[in-house]
């Protein structure tokens, strides 16, 4: 199995805008989400600011060369401490349960 985490580059904000759909897909079981009157659901607030802010980090992930999933990191300064947190993690299901997130 081939997995690649890849630094999302300005090129693969469309990739991940159009993964989005399917992770608030899934998530609108748990949470209050709908789609809007185009049938798509409304666009992740703030993503584009993970490739103009330097505390944010996007990446894509690969299967195959294939786009599976994304990670969307933020890093956060506290005065307790300073860390990385994952905002956002998203596999496609087809994908999941394989051990892509341990291997990434």
């Amino acid at each position: 199995m081939d997995i690649q985490l890849l630094k999302a580059s300005q090129q693969h904000t469309e990739v991940i805008k159009n993964l989005m759909q399917f992770y608030m897909y899934d998530f609108s079981e748990f949470v209050d989400l709908d789609v809007e009157a185009d049938g798509l659901f409304a666009a992740y607030k703030n993503l584009d600011d993970y490739w103009k802010d330097e505390n944010r980090f996007p990446y894509i992930i690969q299967k195959d060369k294939k786009y599976i999933g994304f990670i969307l990191v933020r890093f956060i300064e506290t005065a307790q401490r300073n860390y990385l947190s994952i905002a956002e993690f998203f596999v496609m299901k087809k994908y999941r349960r394989k051990g892509i997130g341990k291997s990434i």
